[in-house]
This record gives C-alpha cells, sequence and structure tokens, in this order.
C-alpha cells in the first residue's frame, strides 16, 4: 500500500480540535489585514479583557531603624568613584591597587647620591619633594581660580 492510502482512523478528540482550529482560521482571515515587508499580516483586535494579577500588589516595607535615622538626619548614600586625580602624576589613578595614588612615594624610596655631593648627610628625598611642590605650585599660579 502507499502512504496516501492509508486510512487513519480519526478519534473523537481529533475532530473537535480541527473544528475548533478551523474556526480560529475562519475568525482571523475575517480580521482587516495589511503589508509589512511584502508580508501579509493580521491586524488584531484590541484585547477586551484585563487579566488579574496571580498576586496581590506588594505592600511597602517599613523602613529600618537606620534608614528612618538616615532620613532625619538627612544622610545620603554616597558612593566613591574607582578613579581618583593624582596631582603629582597629573593623571587619573585607580583608588586602590595597581598603579594606585601615592604609588609613587613607594616606587622612589632610593634616591641615588651623587658622587660629587660635598654633604652625603643631606636629606635628597625632602629635596626631591620640595622641587616637585615648587613646580606644581608654578603650575596652580597659572590655572585662575573661580
Amino acid at each position: 500500500k502507499q502512504w496516501y492510502q492509508r486510512r487513519v482512523a480519526i478519534t473523537a478528540g481529533e475532530k473537535i480540535t480541527r473544528d475548533n482550529t478551523q474556526i480560529l482560521f475562519n475568525a482571523l482571515f475575517n480580521l482587516p489585514t495589511g503589508y509589512v515587508d511584502k508580508m501579509k499580516c493580521v491586524q488584531l483586535p484590541k484585547p477586551t479583557t484585563r487579566l488579574p494579577r496571580e498576586k496581590p500588589i506588594p505592600k511597602p516595607k517599613a523602613p529600618t531603624k537606620w534608614e528612618a535615622f538616615a532620613k532625619k538626619k538627612g544622610i545620603q548614600k554616597k558612593k566613591k568613584g574607582r578613579m581618583v586625580w593624582d596631582d603629582i602624576a597629573k593623571e587619573w589613578r585607580p583608588r586602590h591597587g595597581y598603579k594606585r595614588i601615592g604609588s609613587d612615594k613607594e616606587q622612589n624610596w632610593v634616591v641615588e647620591i651623587p658622587d660629587n655631593a660635598t654633604d652625603p648627610y643631606k636629606d635628597y628625598i625632602a629635596e626631591r619633594e620640595d622641587k616637585k611642590e615648587k613646580s606644581t605650585d608654578c603650575d596652580s599660579a597659572l590655572i585662575p581660580l573661580l
């Protein structure tokens, strides 16, 4: 027997399903149609029934003791940024971690004393810091204050 010659027994449930599907498609084809991107589409009507929520709308929670105190005192939560301006290096640097602000002090803890130094006990670290401060003072004098 060929596949198209086979007879299939249709149950009552399948008949009801087929009939309901046919009714649904007939209702869809009676609705106004239009073309969107070269495809025929059906314009569905606005919904008429409003679906209820499964659960009721949650009630607002009571504030904690800290939240009530902070509101009373006017305290607001502030988040510190990750990057901080380094005045010495003149660039943005991370607050913590690799290449953090102030890491130059830790890296440059050794200062070579020149061979022609007359006083070996002179504080070259303080001299270098003074030199940096003087250079930054000149830079700040050029910036107009608002």
